[in-house]
């Protein structure tokens, strides 16, 4: 957008266009081809995205709107966005962000969200951006990503159980038992008991990540 006078607005020819970023793939070129990432995200981990509106040609661009629709089954933990942006949830699941200017030829807006991966399945995110003028380049404006997630392993409380249901319990949990070490006790409770466990209860690993524990042996005499 020119102003070629304090009455009259010419429109230059200034197309915006979404490039949509994750933390396990690059950003895709042109903007609306979004390969899924590499690496997915396990259950209970943070999935970092960026969103940015670029601008293409030597016109800028002025009220800018990027609205994120946001998945409602993974929280938002963090928004971020570049000088000059601000944001703000309108609803639960869209994250609606303003610029006053945008100004060309390739300058971008950019928010960076943090969503912890709550279900197993995809965490899905779409954005879509416009400002006060019609874009010559509309085709472009609104893209979409979806990570996978993967179970992870939440480590399960097993002590006080015995080997082999803490053992089921731990495989359950999308966990591995790496090592079971015996020790000698002369209280008949914890013969075969789980006394000791680590990493303890709630930590997240990767998935398969490996637990230890200890349970007791009857004390010879």
């Amino acid at each position: 957008m020119t102003v070629r006078s304090p009455t009259a607005l010419v429109l230059a020819a200034c197309a915006l266009g979404l490039i949509f970023a994750t933390a396990t793939a690059a950003a895709p070129n042109p903007p609306t081809n979004l390969p899924r990432s590499a690496k997915p995200v396990q259950q209970g981990a943070v999935a970092h995205f960026t969103i940015s509106a670029r601008d293409a040609n030597g016109g800028t661009a002025p009220q800018l709107w990027l609205q994120i629709t946001l998945p409602a089954a993974d929280p938002l933990v963090s928004a971020q966005a570049t000088v000059g942006m601000t944001c703000a949830n309108t609803t639960p699941t869209l994250l609606d962000c303003t610029q006053d200017v945008l100004f060309g030829p390739g300058t971008a807006a950019t928010v960076a969200l943090s969503l912890r991966a709550s279900v197993t399945g995809q965490i899905p995110i779409a954005a879509t951006v416009q400002y006060a003028y019609p874009d010559p380049v509309p085709a472009n404006n609104s893209t979409s990503a979806a990570d996978a997630v993967v179970p992870g392993c939440t480590v399960p409380k097993v002590v006080g159980l015995s080997v082999k249901q803490a053992t089921r319990l731990i495989t359950h949990a999308h966990c591995r038992l790496i090592r079971a070490t015996f020790v000698p006790t002369r209280s008949t409770s914890l013969v075969g008991r789980v006394v000791s466990q680590l990493p303890r209860a709630g930590v997240h690993l990767i998935p398969d990540g490996g637990v230890r524990i200890v349970a007791g042996r009857r004390a010879q005499r």
